[in-house]
C-alpha cells in the first residue's frame, strides 16, 4: 500500500556524555542489564530485579538534575500520570525509586521497535487494513488516557512502540514526559513556551496552550497516520517557525495525490483529523476508531505506485511563544471525496482490526522510552 524510501539513513550519533549507570550497577532492588536510550534529562535502562530474571525498563533522571526542583517535579509528574493508567496499549508502570543518588521510575520492558523504526523495516509496504489495525490500537490507548483526563501532547512515531504479542502485533503508547492533565490550569511559565515536536504539533498548542484539548492529540496522530500511509508528512520544513506556520495556516496536500493507492475513505479520515480547528476534527478517539473500522469494511483496492523518502525524526523541544507563534490563522480545508466515490464492502477485513494485523515477524529493538535532544546521539554499548 505504501512505501518509504530506502535510501534515507540517519547520521551517526554520539552521546555528549557517558551513561551514569553501567552493566551490573544496582538501583534499588534492580540490576542494570543494558542501555536502552536517552533523552534531554533522563536515561532508560534494561534491568531486572535481583531476585528475578523478569526484565523491566527503568527511566532514570540524569544525576545533574537530581537536585533541580523543577526537573524533579516534571519527572515525577510523568510517573504519576503513568500510575493512573492501566491499558494493554500503554506501557505499564510499576514503581517509583527515590534514593540519595538516583531518581527513577520502573516500567514494563517491552520487546519491540518504535513505529518509525518498524516502518523502515517494512519499506516494501503494508496493506491498508494492517495499517488501520495498528492505529486502532494506538487510538485505544489514546482513548484510555483521555478517559483519565490526560492529554499526551507528544504523539509521534518514536513515542509509539510496536511489539509482537500473542501471535499479533500490538501498538503501545510510551513517553508521557510532556503530558498534562486536561483540567489543570497552566502555570505562567507554561504559557510562554511551545513544548512538543514541531513536525507533529497541533495548531492550538502553537497559538494558545490553554486551548489544548483531547482533540489536539487526534491532530498529532493524524500527522503520524498521514506519514505512515503516504510515506511523508503533510508539512515539512527546515525550521520550527515554518512548521508552526504550516500547521496553523497551510492546506495539507491531498493524501491520494501523495499515495495513489490510498482508499478515499482513509484519505477523508486523515484530512478530518488534520482540520485546523478542534471542533472540525473527530469528537473523540472512539469516534475516530469507528471511522477507521468503517474504512476497513469499505476499503477500495488500487495499484501501488511511487516511493517517498521519510525525513529524519525530529525531537521534542521547547520554543519561545513570542518568537515562534504565527500571526494569524487561515481557513482549513476539508474533503468530501469519499462521498462521491462508489465503495465496495470488504466485511472480512473488519476482523483484522480486532484479531490481527496479519504480520507475524519479531522485532528485537530495546524498549525506547525517552526523547533525544541531541542531534548526534549514538546509543553506547554496555
Amino acid at each position: 500500500m505504501r512505501s518509504r524510501g530506502s535510501s534515507h539513513s540517519r547520521p551517526s550519533r554520539r552521546p555528549r556524555d557517558n551513561s551514569p549507570l553501567q552493566y551490573g550497577d544496582r538501583i534499588g532492588p534492580y540490576l542494570i542489564t543494558g542501555f536502552a536510550g536517552r533523552g534531554g534529562t533522563s536515561y532508560v535502562y534494561r534491568a531486572r530485579r535481583q531476585d528475578s530474571f523478569e526484565p523491566v525498563a527503568i527511566k532514570v533522571l540524569h544525576p545533574r538534575f537530581v537536585d533541580d526542583a523543577r526537573k524533579r517535579r516534571k519527572f515525577f509528574r510523568e510517573a504519576r500520570l503513568l500510575l493512573r493508567m492501566e491499558h494493554p496499549n500503554i506501557v505499564g508502570f510499576r514503581e517509583i525509586l527515590d534514593e540519595q543518588d538516583h531518581v527513577a521510575f520502573v516500567m514494563d520492558y517491552i520487546e519491540g521497535a518504535t513505529l518509525d523504526t518498524w516502518l523502515d523495516r517494512h519499506e516494501g509496504g503494508l496493506d491498508e487494513s494492517t495499517l488501520i489495525a495498528l492505529f486502532v490500537d494506538v487510538l485505544r490507548g489514546v482513548a484510555h488516557t483521555h478517559e483519565r483526563g490526560i492529554i499526551h501532547r507528544d504523539l509521534k512515531p518514536s513515542n509509539i512502540l510496536i511489539e509482537h504479542s500473542g501471535g499479533r502485533l500490538r501498538a503501545r503508547l510510551i513517553d508521557f514526559g510532556v503530558a498534562r492533565q486536561a483540567d489543570r490550569p497552566l502555570r505562567r511559565d507554561e504559557l510562554d513556551k511551545i513544548e512538543g515536536t514541531a513536525a507533529y504539533i497541533s495548531p492550538e498548542e502553537i497559538r494558545d496552550p490553554e486551548t489544548v484539548c483531547r482533540s489536539s492529540d487526534l491532530y498529532s496522530l493524524g500527522v503520524v497516520m498521514y506519514e505512515a500511509a503516504c510515506g511523508r508528512r503533510p508539512f515539512e520544513a527546515d525550521d520550527s517557525s515554518r512548521l508552526f506556520a504550516a500547521h496553523t495556516s497551510q492546506t495539507p496536500p491531498s493524501p491520494r495525490a501523495c499515495q495513489s493507492d490510498l482508499s478515499s475513505a482513509l484519505a477523508s479520515i486523515l484530512l478530518k483529523a488534520l482540520a485546523k480547528r478542534p471542533v472540525s476534527r473527530f469528537g473523540s478517539a472512539d469516534e475516530m476508531i469507528e471511522a477507521l473500522e468503517r474504512a476497513v469494511r469499505r476499503r477500495i483496492g488500487e495499484r501501488t505506485r511511487g516511493e517517498f523518502a521519510v525525513e529524519e525524526v525530529v525531537e521534542t523541544q521547547e520554543w519561545s511563544r513570542d518568537d515562534e507563534t504565527p500571526a494569524r490563522e487561515q481557513p482549513e480545508w476539508t474533503s468530501d471525496e469519499a462521498e462521491r466515490l462508489p465503495l465496495l464492502m470488504w466485511l472480512e477485513m473488519a476482523l483484522t482490526v480486532v484479531l490481527s494485523t496479519g504480520h507475524t515477524g519479531r522485532d528485537n529493538d530495546p524498549h525506547h522510552l525517552s526523547r533525544d535532544h541531541s542531534p548526534d546521539l549514538e546509543v553506547p554499548q554496555v
